[in-house]
């Protein structure tokens, strides 16, 4: 069950390809610890998860969101830096869990600090879920209040991971797989070499040569990402 926003200047919505399944890890890894502390969340565990851009942050907060079976609600704070946080905040704690990402778009705003501190101890009493993402640690977390900051260290922490090269296509393969096709190794590596290294570009790609693949009825082969990308510069 999904609890509608109140008072939002934004459509809340999660990505329909953000699940758990689809969520690249190598085993052992502080990402596959994060992906397996947000399976096994119970109803009132607190989780902070932090790194940098194209870690998989948003991606592991909405699948958290889209396998959760009791009510819930993703906030993207970084499109919400305008808006009144305690209209957005206000009985939030009722929710069973709530997903905030992008902390560290809002956490040096006083009156947003003040709200998310108030709202913190709200969903704590209420024995309710948390989970936090940031493109630093809570300890580094920009905030005026430092009693904020101890809440959010005392979460479980984990820090996600830039994948390397390898994993990257290891990744690419793996989306390729789950949307029923064939992505050649070779492919792979040129895909990484001419385009920006981002998991989020580069996925955004893979499923534009998908469906380019399937409408020229051929298989995916380096000649027909070079057409496909020509198409595509000519599109206006």
């Amino acid at each position: 069950m999904v609890a509608a926003p109140r008072q939002l200047s934004l459509s809340v919505h999660l990505d329909d390809h953000a699940t758990f399944d689809n969520y690249f890890s190598v085993p052992g890894s502080s990402n596959e610890q994060a992906r397996q502390a947000l399976q096994d969340l119970d109803s009132s565990g607190f989780v902070y998860l932090w790194g940098s851009l194209g870690t998989g942050r948003s991606h592991l907060l909405q699948a958290l969101c889209r396998s959760f079976t009791g009510t819930w609600m993703y906030l993207p704070l970084a499109e919400l830096v305008d808006d009144d946080p305690g209209s957005v905040l206000e009985g939030l704690e009722s929710l069973e869990l709530l997903a905030l990402d992008d902390l560290d778009a809002v956490s040096d705003r006083p009156e947003w600090a003040e709200q998310l501190f108030h709202l913190y101890n709200r969903i704590q009493q209420q024995g309710h879920a948390l989970a936090i993402s940031a493109d630093i640690s809570p300890a580094e977390i920009q905030t005026p209040l430092a009693d904020l900051k101890s809440r959010l260290t005392a979460m479980h922490v984990y820090r996600l991971q830039q994948l390397k090269d390898k994993q990257l296509q290891d990744a690419l393969r793996l989306r390729a797989q789950l949307r029923g096709f064939e992505l050649p190794q070779a492919v792979a590596e040129y895909l990484l070499r001419h385009f920006p290294r981002g998991i989020k570009q580069q996925i955004a790609f893979l499923d534009q040569l998908d469906i380019g693949s399937l409408e020229a009825k051929r298989k995916l082969s380096i000649p027909l990402v070079k057409e496909l990308l020509i198409q595509s510069e000519k599109t206006p």
